[in-house]
């Protein structure tokens, strides 16, 4: 049985994230995991780091995305809509491309301020717009279908799952393996419902830092994005667990049993090494001329020519 950490924020989720690219590869290789996976909030902005680091720790790269969901992303007054949470993956370049298209248009059509931050956010629109190559879960206790449980609107939880599964090529309820208030009761709900429509879950742990240890510098920082004291006694912006790093497979499963846990794997094997974003080499699209068939090609007819014309020589 293997495990792989797919809900994963690094230094790249700003003032929220903290865990740092090369010190994550070296935990991951530590503990046995072959896969390097991050789902960053609202930003695909660490990929290349991501990639280049894996590459030299030879461990595979999946580009993910903590996306921020509304009903309609192009309403901009607050206090209508609540920003839900979505976790997406590229399962091969087609679906990276998707990824990264979505996310310029949650920006350009759908940006919105939270604690002074500008975000973008998805709608079903763009789901079903871009959903092709892609595998979602449903996120953490703030994702869309998690929030319809907790308000016991079951019948549109399964409105969503159902909205879901068609618009991705694969979809799985998330389960989590931390203390969380209510996350125990959460993950039972998810499981039932996962039952009743026949989807998969998959174990993750939401991790925001590397080591347990790192949890009180970590509440420090959302304490700054939420302008506000680690001392106060009426904050908006807290966690309440000590459990949101990078576990091993043994940690996952004093939680959660076999199915939950391989299905991580299941996920890493469906998506493609992202190789598509190796930095080497020329990248320059391909195009046909008349005298050429690509790049390479033209280059060598057009020395040829002009060296033949006298303009340069050798």
């Amino acid at each position: 049985m293997k495990f792989t950490n797919l809900h994963l924020h690094t230094e790249y989720s700003a003032l929220d994230g903290m865990i740092r690219l090369d010190q994550l590869a070296k935990k991951l290789k530590t503990m046995g995991q072959d896969t390097l996976c991050i789902t960053d909030h609202g930003t695909c902005s660490g990929y290349i780091k991501a990639k280049t680091i894996a590459k030299e720790n030879k461990l595979k790269f999946i580009p993910g995305i903590e996306a921020y969901q509304v009903e309609d992303r192009t309403i901009t007054k607050r206090g209508v809509q609540k920003n839900k949470h979505l976790i997406m993956f590229a399962k091969n370049e087609k679906g990276y491309r998707n990824l990264i298209k979505m996310n310029f248009e949650a920006f350009t059509s759908g940006r919105f301020m939270i604690y002074d931050r500008l975000i973008g956010r998805v709608d079903f629109e763009l789901l079903e717009k871009y959903g092709k190559g892609l595998v979602a879960t449903s996120a953490c206790f703030v994702g869309w279908i998690p929030t319809l449980l907790r308000e016991g609107e079951m019948d549109e939880a399964i409105k969503v799952a159902r909205k879901y599964q068609r618009v991705f090529d694969d979809f799985f309820l998330e389960v989590q393996a931390h203390s969380m208030e209510g996350q125990r009761e959460m993950n039972d709900q998810i499981f039932d419902l996962g039952l009743d429509l026949g989807i998969s879950a998959v174990a993750t742990t939401d991790a925001h830092y590397l080591n347990k240890e790192n949890y009180k510098t970590h509440d420090v920082l959302l304490a700054v994005q939420a302008k506000e004291s680690v001392g106060d006694e009426d904050r908006k912006l807290v966690f309440g667990t000590d459990e949101l790093y990078v576990k091993s497979i043994e940690e996952v499963s004093e939680y959660f049993g076999e199915e939950v846990i391989t299905n991580t794997q299941k996920i890493a094997t469906m998506c493609d090494d992202a190789t598509y974003l190796e930095t080497e080499g020329t990248k320059i699209p391909g195009f046909k001329t008349k005298e050429a068939d690509d790049y390479q090609d033209f280059v060598v007819w057009l020395k040829k020519k002009y060296e033949k014309s006298g303009t340069i020589k050798g």
